[in-house]
C-alpha cells in the first residue's frame, strides 16, 4: 500500500480489506508505484490515514449500511474506493508491516505478532519522518513498537482488552479536538480497534456493529470536512 499512498491529493481514498471482489463498481485500478522515499520529496501534502480494525467491504456497500457519509462519497465520485486483498496471517503486526512496507507476511508472523519490534524494512512511515515531515499517531500501540522513532507526537492504546470497544476508541478520537485545529503536522495516523473488539466480544451480528460503524463514519466525516479546507490533502481510510 505504501507504494501508492502519496501520489494523490485533494481526495478521499477508501481501502476495504476484503477478499470478495464482486463489488466491481467500488473497485478501481491502482496506478504504478514509486519508491516511498521519493514520494515525500515531491511536495508537502497533509495526509490522514484512518485504520478501522476489522472493517470490511460489506460494511460500506450494504445499502442499509450506517456508513452514510462514506457510501455517498463513493457513489457521488467524491471518494475513490479500492479493495485490498489480504493474505494470512491477518493479525495486527504483519498487516501493519504489509500496509506500510509492502512486505507479504509469513506464517511465523503469527508468533512474532505478540513481540513486535522496530521495523527495519523500507516503509513510508519512517520515510516521512526522515524527510522532515511531522508525523502524529494515535491508536493501536503496535505502531509504536514498529516505528519507535518516527512519531513527533503519539499515544497508544492496547489491543488485548477485547471487552472494551468504547474507551479504546474514545482515547483515539479525543485527540482530534486539538489536532484538527492545527496546521503543524503532515501525516496523521489513527488506528481504531473498537469494531474488532465488538466482533470478538459480542459477535459479528451484534447491534453494536452498526453503532460502531455509525461512529466511525461520523469521525471520517469530521476529519474530511475539517482537513479539506487545506489546499491539498489526502484522506485514506482502511
Amino acid at each position: 500500500i505504501n507504494r501508492y499512498t502519496f501520489s494523490w491529493t485533494g481526495h478521499l481514498h477508501i481501502y476495504c480489506a476484503d477478499p470478495n471482489t464482486s463489488y466491481s463498481p467500488f473497485v478501481s485500478r491502482i496506478p504504478h508505484p514509486r519508491r516511498s522515499s521519493d514520494l515525500f520529496r515531491l511536495r508537502s501534502t497533509p495526509v490522514v490515514l484512518m485504520v478501522v480494525d476489522a472493517w470490511r467491504l460489506s460494511h460500506l456497500v450494504d445499502p442499509h449500511s450506517p456508513m452514510v457519509f462514506l457510501r455517498e462519497a463513493v457513489l457521488s465520485g467524491q471518494a475513490v474506493a479500492f479493495v485490498a486483498n489480504v493474505q494470512t496471517p491477518t493479525v495486527t503486526m504483519p498487516r501493519i508491516k504489509a500496509m506500510t512496507s509492502g512486505v507479504v507476511p509469513t506464517l511465523i508472523s503469527l508468533v512474532t505478532n505478540f513481540f513486535a519490534t522496530e521495523n527495519v524494512e523500507e516503509n513510508w512511515v519512517n520515510s516521512a519522518a526522515a524527510a522532515g515531515r511531522r508525523v502524529i499517531f494515535f491508536g493501536d500501540d503496535t505502531w509504536l513498537r514498529l516505528f519507535p522513532k518516527a512519531f513527533d507526537e503519539a499515544e497508544g492504546v492496547t489491543s488485548f482488552f477485547v471487552n472494551d470497544y468504547t474507551e479504546v476508541d474514545n482515547n483515539v478520537t479525543r485527540h482530534l479536538n486539538v489536532v484538527l485545529t492545527t496546521n503543524d503536522w503532515d501525516l496523521l495516523i489513527l488506528h481504531y480497534l473498537g469494531l474488532d473488539h465488538v466482533g470478538h466480544s459480542l459477535g459479528g451480528e451484534s447491534v453494536e456493529i452498526g453503532r460502531k460503524l455509525y461512529e466511525m463514519d461520523n469521525i471520517a466525516r469530521r476529519i474530511f470536512r475539517t482537513v479539506s479546507v487545506r489546499r491539498c490533502f489526502s484522506f485514506l481510510k482502511f
